[in-house]
């Protein structure tokens, strides 16, 4: 009868092997790997497809490399069940805890998706559709504490205040020319020449850009609804999903009476989102339409 031996012990490099090079590193490990992942959040009722960044610290200069399919295996798992800010936490935690021979002492999470909202028309009843916002997650946990980071894009429409001006100065000066002489004009009169000749110029609209960062506090819930509404509220002309032409009318309006420079755009979401946030990031950007470059403001507050 032939022997069996007992199988070989595989090669490991990262720990075997001194590297080239002695040299600390502030992060390793994979980044963009696709999976489906479900957060606890109601405008996450299911997985959708992501792409995640799992990264470990090797402050040990004389290690080579750490175990990556480790981090790949903890994924896994996470992958299986919705994420809230503490389950993150939780996972950066058995992330270090997995390379302790690597004397690892930080570890970040950075996740990438969008998140498919229902929407309703501004007036038109039971018309219904979707709304997408890009979402991204950073989480890190190192000897200096826990930070989670949530990331929302949206898009609006942003009419400019100047433009505007100059418009009705045009409308209001055909008028005159139109009517100069004729002393008393009765309301109906007035009222056709303003249905006829109101677009006789039109200030400049674009769509607009977004950006909100804010900090997240580990024991608490995402609530990506009241981030997205709070910022809806504040700029009054987030894009529409479905629109009949009552619903095209009512967000005409809505521009006529939300004129805003793009500073003026940061403004107000620095006012909404830093009541419910103590620390945050806004970057809004207007793609011109007048012009061939965008138009753009940042601002932050708190520890950001």
């Amino acid at each position: 009868m032939a022997s069996t031996s007992p199988p070989r012990a595989l090669p490991d490099l990262s720990r075997s092997a001194s590297p080239g090079m002695a040299q600390a590193l502030d992060w390793v490990g994979m980044r963009n790997i696709r999976l489906p992942l479900q957060l606890d959040d109601p405008l996450c009722p299911s997985a959708v497809p992501s792409g995640v960044d799992m990264l470990i610290n090797l402050p040990c200069a004389g290690i080579r490399g750490i175990h990556m399919s480790r981090l790949y295996t903890l994924l896994m798992r996470v992958a299986k069940a919705p994420q809230s800010p503490a389950g993150l936490i939780a996972l950066l935690q058995q992330a270090i805890a997995g390379h302790a021979e690597s004397r690892s002492d930080a570890a970040r999470f950075v996740w990438h998706g969008e998140i498919v909202c229902p929407t309703g028309a501004l007036v038109t009843p039971d018309l219904e559709g979707w709304m997408s916002h890009a979402v991204k997650l950073e989480a890190e946990l190192s000897t200096a504490g826990a930070a989670i980071w949530l990331t929302v894009e949206a898009t609006y429409a942003s009419t400019c205040p100047c433009s505007a001006s100059l418009a009705r100065q045009l409308i209001q000066e055909q008028f005159e020319r139109e009517h100069a002489g004729q002393g008393t004009i009765d309301l109906q009169r007035a009222s056709d020449w303003i249905g006829r000749n109101a677009s006789f110029a039109t200030p400049h609209s674009q769509r607009s850009l977004a950006q909100l960062r804010v900090r997240v506090d580990p024991s608490a819930r995402w609530d990506l609804g009241g981030l997205i509404g709070a910022a809806d509220d504040a700029l009054g002309t987030f894009s529409q999903g479905p629109v009949k032409r009552a619903d095209e009318q009512a967000f005409a309006q809505r521009n006529g009476h939300n004129l805003m420079f793009v500073e003026d755009a940061a403004r107000r979401l620095l006012s909404a989102l830093s009541a419910r946030y103590a620390d945050g990031v806004i970057e809004v950007t207007h793609l011109e339409s007048l012009h061939p470059h965008d138009a753009h403001a940042a601002v932050r507050w708190g520890a950001a």
